[in-house]
């Protein structure tokens, strides 16, 4: 006796539900995994936003103007460039004061290790807020300006720590 159709169907489909089971949860350790990374991402922007916030609001207090942050309410901060030639690096914020143009980094408490890295970049921001009329300036937290100090000694720049509580 043959198996109606109906059965054979009914077989395939249990094939198919089971694929698709093993599919689902791949695609829920995939999303689990995501998840979970881009948390630590939101972390870590969190803490930058907050930083940079805090940046602005002193910024405003000591009477800079024009500034350009990567916020919606400002514009975004333009290339820095050492010369026309070579690529050119993006500052955190950029303001004017005083008929100077002042250029600013936040400095996270997760950078600290990976610091020498940004040296190169900040001596071109030091070298055109000088060119400028202004200052370099380095945001951070109270709990780090001593350790950024002793980094930054023995270099060609001399760039302002600006201490944010945290």
């Amino acid at each position: 006796m043959t198996k109606p159709f109906k059965d054979w169907g009914s077989k395939a489909n249990q094939s198919a539900e089971r694929l698709n089971s093993s599919r689902n949860i791949t695609k829920f350790v995939n999303i689990f995994i995501m998840k979970k990374t881009a948390m630590a991402k939101t972390k870590a922007s969190e803490d930058r936003n907050r930083m940079l916030t805090g940046a602005i609001a002193y910024l405003r207090y000591k009477g800079y103007h024009e500034i350009k942050a990567p916020f919606k309410a400002f514009p975004d901060p333009q290339a820095v460039f050492q010369k026309a030639s070579e690529a050119g690096f993006v500052p955190d914020m950029i303001a004017e004061k005083d008929f100077g143009t002042y250029v600013f980094e936040v400095v996270e408490p997760d950078m600290m290790d990976t610091l020498e890295e940004k040296f190169p970049k900040w001596e071109i921001f030091d070298e055109y807020s000088k060119r400028k009329g202004g200052k370099f300036y380095l945001f951070t937290y109270i709990d780090n300006a001593e350790a950024l100090s002793e980094k930054l000694k023995g270099l060609d720049m001399d760039p302002g720590i600006i201490k944010i509580s945290n």
